[in-house]
């Protein structure tokens, strides 16, 4: 094996070491950031700051089209009001990294 094989080796090993890493990593963060917005939901306390901040979202509907042109072309043809579907979302924690 020359030594440029022997460095691609190296690199494919390395390569593999970052991903076993990062995959680690952002299983842990993925859990914490969980529990963090299951927690702020719970207690209701947000956090803000230097370097992070958290909002708790209100549920609300929200509808899949364009609810003010439509809603206002609806007045003269209320059939069209058929097609409107609305979901409710529901409340959830948004993280915002500064």
């Amino acid at each position: 094996m020359n030594s440029v094989e022997k460095k691609l080796e190296r690199m494919a090993q390395l390569k593999a070491e970052i991903y076993n890493r990062t995959h680690e990593l952002q299983k842990e963060y993925v859990l914490l950031e969980e529990a963090v917005k299951t927690e702020i939901l719970v207690t209701g306390v947000i956090i803000e700051t230097d370097y992070v901040k958290t909002v708790i979202r209100n549920p609300a509907p929200r509808n899949s089209w364009d609810n003010k042109g439509l809603m206002g072309y609806s007045v003269g043809n209320p059939d069209i009001l058929r097609f409107c579907k609305t979901a409710n979302v529901q409340p959830h924690v948004a993280i915002t990294w500064k």
